[in-house]
């Protein structure tokens, strides 16, 4: 068992808790020792006699002179170490205990009443004194932590990591526990949190309730734009085109469609486009960019006019209301953002194709959303065009299975049961969303351990701001957490 190194209550230092810096703390025992020098010249010289008269300084800054930060420093060292080791200091370090933790470090005492260690290199021409022979300072000492966080802030800038503070470091002391104070040193650095700290997280919210619920193709629908594709003109140069990709947010099926740029023109063309193929469509989701955000109040201007009467040919409950996801927060379009990735990586194997976006289309809605079947015998995976269409293959009408032989063969009990047999096929689809892919949804969302604590009252942020300079991000307080449900996910 090692004896403890810290000292009793009345044998600590009274100020050695009440400085933020190692610098202000010498700059302090600095001028406690002028004011003992200049109290012991005027006790002189009133004994002998003479008479003088105080003039108090006019300046309020207090300069020193190097010496007088060198005397203190070595002064405050002593003090520390006859604090926290009495028994050695007491001795001069000729009897140190086997039980005392600095008696592995062969201690002995200096010219100046330092304790100080000594090491292997003692005889090596090239080391100072200091790095020869370096001050013991105890681990549990709030000086000793200023020390390292003075070596961390004004030697490294801020900038180094634990090896670069414990090199410096060892170039003038032996601090006992030294990685571990070095560590809660630079994990308490106000500066380094700014720049080194993580975004909070939150918990997984539930999924909004559009995308949980039956619905038309498209009904509820996000949109993002990907690319650019190149492609050659008539007069041979190559120009760039841009695919905008629409997403259900129930049954995550996709649509394309090409434009040439990503001007509001071009989204309104490609949008009326979507629209003439799915009307059903109420609500459109989307980021905060500039052309979407632009065709947005070009459709609320159209809307205006239609409630006017200046438009007749758009029924009144067609409106289209179109939403946009909250700045600098992705994940509430995930639905729709992460189907960027799933067209992208096909599209780039066959984008040799004269139309490639139709049958990149059609191959994604065929993707599995549930489990594949393992066996022959089993039930195929749920695709998105069987929730678009109704039925089970490629995007393609479906054939009758038994055709008429003549025109008046074809009567409406024929295609009546036929669509029956649809109507119940795509309930049977509907039935195995509901059991299949949203207890999918479940487990593959299921909220997983987070890494940061949620934010509290009180708690000092950093608002994340388009600059790649956290040293120009503003800081915050939390005052009410804001509660809120995601509405895209």
């Amino acid at each position: 068992m090692l004896s403890s190194s810290k000292p009793n209550d009345n044998q600590r230092i009274f100020f050695e808790d009440r400085f933020s810096s190692w610098l202000k703390a010498v700059r302090f025992w600095a001028l406690m020792q002028r004011l003992i020098r200049n109290a012991q010249g005027a006790r002189d010289r009133v004994s002998q006699g003479i008479s003088f008269r105080a003039t108090p300084s006019q300046s309020k800054d207090i300069s020193f002179d190097p010496s007088e930060l060198i005397s203190a420093r070595l002064s405050l060292i002593q003090m520390i170490q006859k604090s926290y080791f009495k028994e050695e200091f007491e001795s001069d370090c000729k009897a140190v205990k086997r039980n005392s933790v600095i008696y592995q470090y062969n201690p002995f005492l200096d010219e100046n009443g330092i304790i100080r260690c000594k090491s292997r290199l003692e005889r090596s021409p090239h080391l100072s004194g200091d790095q020869k022979f370096p001050i013991i300072l105890p681990g549990n000492c709030n000086l000793s932590k200023l020390i390292v966080q003075d070596i961390h802030e004004r030697r490294c800038y801020r900038f180094g990591g634990m090896n670069m503070v414990l090199q410096l470091l060892r170039e003038d002391f032996l601090l006992i526990h030294a990685r571990k104070i070095t560590r809660h040193v630079l994990n308490s650095c106000a500066t380094c949190k700014i720049f080194h700290s993580e975004a909070a997280n939150s918990p997984t919210p539930p999924l909004p309730p559009f995308r949980l619920g039956e619905a038309p193709p498209f009904f509820h629908t996000g949109c993002d734009f990907m690319g650019p594709i190149r492609y050659k003109k008539d007069s041979g140069e190559v120009g760039k085109s841009y695919i905008l990709l629409m997403t259900c947010a129930v049954s995550e099926a996709i649509h394309l469609e090409l434009t040439l740029d990503l001007s509001t023109v071009e989204v309104l063309g490609a949008l009326q486009k979507f629209i003439n193929r799915f009307p059903v469509v109420q609500t459109i989701t989307s980021d905060n960019g500039l052309s979407f955000q632009r065709a947005a109040k070009e459709l609320k201007l159209i809307y205006e006019l239609i409630k006017d009467g200046e438009i007749k040919r758009w029924p009144a409950n067609s409106f289209i209301e179109w939403g946009f996801q909250t700045a600098a927060a992705p994940w509430f379009g995930a639905f729709f953002e992460r189907q960027v990735q799933t067209v992208k990586r096909p599209l780039r194997k066959i984008l040799g194709s004269a139309i490639p976006h139709f049958r990149i289309e059609a191959m994604v809605n065929s993707r599995p959303i549930t489990t594949v079947a393992s066996g022959a015998d089993e039930v195929e995976a749920l695709t998105p065009a069987n929730l678009l269409f109704g039925y089970k293959g490629k995007t393609i009408i479906p054939e009758h299975l038994s055709k008429p032989k003549s025109p008046t063969d074809s009567d409406k009990v024929v295609f009546s049961r036929r669509w029956k047999y649809q109507q119940r096929l795509l309930s049977s689809f509907w039935k195995r969303y509901h059991e299949e892919y949203l207890q999918y949804l479940e487990t593959t969302h299921k909220q997983k351990p987070i890494s940061a604590r949620p934010l509290k009252i009180g708690d000092v942020c950093l608002p994340q701001r388009e600059s790649f300079n956290r040293a120009l991000w503003p800081l915050c307080r939390v005052i009410i957490p804001r509660k809120h449900q995601a509405r895209k996910r």
